[in-house]
């Protein structure tokens, strides 16, 4: 980790020597606010949020597959790996791609604070909003029926998480 050196007034009026020590610092200073460095001034939230969606791929989830019996049983996580978590505002466009379809398939939801915002049984996208803190997730269940076995089904999932631009998006 890099360390933060304070720049004074003295050390950069006009005429003042450019020394070693201000150098380092001038080239150290960005790489340890960036680590949070001791001393190191603190990046506020509000100066990276405003990430807008869009079709650049911020990164994709693993594909998951999901298979069952019927429509009755529970949504379950696809990837617990691939969670977004927010930690500035902004929106993501995401594109849910289903394939591998046998039986009955299934049923994917987009999740954001374990309130499904989107879903759909062949791939789609919707542009989710979010603010410091959201988790939004993608869970999935197999078959259609409603009880007894008799609709069961199986698919894959895979999530694509899309911003306007590769730059500073709020999230882990």
């Amino acid at each position: 980790m890099a360390d933060y050196t304070s720049i004074t007034d003295s050390q950069v009026e006009p005429l003042s020597p450019v020394t070693s020590e201000l150098m380092t610092a001038f080239r150290d200073n960005p790489l340890a606010i960036t680590e949070g460095a001791t001393g190191a001034p603190r990046v506020q939230a509000d100066a990276m949020s405003g990430s807008i969606a869009g079709d650049v791929v911020l990164f994709k989830s693993k594909a998951g597959d999901v298979s069952g019996d019927d429509g009755s049983t529970p949504y379950v996580e696809i990837d617990s790996t691939s969670n977004f978590r927010a930690t500035t505002s902004g929106s993501l466009r995401i594109v849910c791609n289903i394939s591998n379809v046998s039986g009955s398939g299934g049923s994917a939801r987009i999740i954001k604070n374990d309130v499904a915002v989107a879903s759909g049984s062949s791939t789609f996208t919707v542009d989710v909003s979010f603010s410091a803190g959201d988790v939004i997730w993608v869970a999935g269940r197999a078959g259609s029926g409603a009880g007894g076995g008799a609709a069961s089904g199986s698919f894959t999932a895979q999530v694509d998480f899309k911003t306007g631009a590769i730059r500073a998006v709020g999230g882990i």
